[in-house]
């Protein structure tokens, strides 16, 4: 229900008008004035007053009831307006005071349903309403098409409405939906009031007044939730943000204390092998006592093969070899040569030889693949010991736990060459478990593991 509140109203405008014509019109009583245009013509009826409104409307109701113009009786709704009263309960207050006990649709509209129960009474119909300020527009305007359609179908309906300058500020505001259907009556002197000439821009100003500020109130509204959402996802976007940065240093902490705890246990190992070997180095022979040996060796006592690998361990150079060789007579560097045949396969690759002397040509043997060992199986596993950048060093481990019968391969790493230090190959898992639970404290301190053969094979194809 649309609803119009004093403030809005022009009401200068109507108090100027007013007294213009009662300067210059005789005054008429408001009721002739009604019964005339009624009699008349085709509009609806208003009487406008801000003071006193009820006394009118009850001096009309009072003029219906001893009226003796006419010999038919007049049938009188009367109604007063509330802005609580909806379009459907006031068609249906109208409908149930005119035709009591008579069936209608409450959602039509009055235009349609009084036309149609009037067809079927014989008395006038009055319908008279006080406080029309509070009605709806759609409500004005069903009335103001009753009175027309009654008035082309000849039909005794009457419509007059009661109210303030309320009423006639809604009624400019939509004058294109009343013009000539409703007839403004000043009740304080009973003359018509020219809607046309009333203060249009005024009334019009409040209402856009009034649509500017609610417009004004949704934009804020809408930059409020803008504003609200930019910030929510501006906050989502930091912490996520913060988020992943904390779960980057968590991995950054984790992998740096993982690398160190890595380099702890290398270094550890390197320093065991380092006191390993400072062992090896004590007792390594010079060139005089290799030529010693060569010399003074009762070859049919010692086997020849052996006293090689006796001499694997020093750290003599080629030249060194050489000079000793030099030093001695033609027998005894001739008695000091092991055959062929005495000379196991992995030892001929490490023998020392010397390009330059012929007699250490003769002894230069042939270089084989240590790798071929491990070729010859297709599954199983060896027990990982250990690994070395240099070949000196995995010799003098080899020897130095030589009941161990431990093989090597070597391998390239980034560039590099690594010489790789297992067990035999284990057909079982559990034999390489016992071989590892056998092994000695210092050795099972560098924590050998479990290698498959195919891995083996896979290292072996890098080099």
């Amino acid at each position: 229900m649309s609803v119009l509140t004093a403030s809005n109203l022009d009401t200068h405008s109507i108090d100027e008008m007013t007294n213009n014509i009662s300067s210059t019109v005789t005054e008429i009583s408001v009721t002739a004035r009604i019964d005339y245009i009624l009699r008349f013509s085709k509009q609806l009826v208003t009487v406008i007053n801000d003071n006193n409104v009820n006394s009118f409307a009850n001096e009309y109701i009072e003029t219906l009831s001893v009226d003796n113009t006419t010999q038919l009786q007049t049938n009188v709704a009367f109604l007063f307006s509330s802005a609580k009263l909806n379009s459907i309960q006031i068609r249906c207050q109208i409908i149930e005071q005119l035709f009591s006990g008579s069936l209608f649709d409450p959602e039509m509209p009055l235009s349609t349903t009084v036309i149609k129960l009037t067809k079927n009474s014989a008395n006038i119909i009055s319908i008279v309403i006080d406080q029309a300020q509070q009605l709806s527009t759609e409500i004005l305007s069903e009335l103001a098409q009753l009175s027309m359609t009654a008035k082309n179908m000849d039909l005794p309906i009457h419509v007059v409405l009661f109210g303030s300058t309320a009423l006639t500020n809604t009624i400019v505001i939509n004058k294109e939906s009343f013009e000539n259907k409703i007839t403004v009556i000043s009740a304080a002197n009973g003359q018509i009031i020219n809607i046309n000439k009333l203060g249009r821009s005024k009334a019009y100003s409040s209402v856009l007044s009034q649509g500017k500020t609610k417009m004004l109130l949704l934009v804020s509204i809408i930059v409020m939730l803008i504003t609200g959402t930019w910030y929510g996802i501006e906050k989502y976007t930091n912490l996520t943000f913060l988020s992943e940065s904390i779960e980057k240093n968590k991995l950054q902490i984790i992998e740096n204390k993982t690398r160190t705890k890595l380099n702890v246990e290398q270094n550890d190992k390197v320093t065991q092998l380092e006191k390993a070997n400072q062992g090896l180095n004590s007792n390594v022979a010079n060139s005089a006592e290799i030529y010693n040996s060569i010399a003074l060796v009762d070859h049919s006592v010692i086997d020849v093969s052996s006293s090689i690998a006796l001499v694997l361990p020093t750290i003599a150079n080629p030249t060194d070899i050489s000079t000793v060789l030099e030093q001695s007579t033609p027998n005894e560097r001739l008695s000091a040569v092991p055959k062929q045949s005495g000379i196991d396969s992995e030892t001929k690759s490490y023998l020392p030889t010397n390009s330059t002397s012929p007699q250490a040509a003769s002894i230069e043997p042939v270089a084989i693949i240590p790798a071929s060992y491990y070729l010859e199986f297709n599954k199983g596993n060896a027990v990982q010991m250990i690994s070395f950048n240099s070949q000196n060093k995995m010799i003098r481990f080899k020897r130095e736990y030589a009941d161990l019968e431990l093989h090597f391969y070597k391998k390239r790493v980034k560039d590099k060459i690594v010489f790789v230090v297992t067990s035999k190959v284990f057909t079982g898992v559990s034999e390489a478990k016992s071989f590892i639970a056998n092994l000695p404290e210092n050795l099972k301190s560098i924590k050998p593991w479990l290698i498959p053969v195919n891995l083996i094979h896979q290292h072996i194809q890098t080099f």
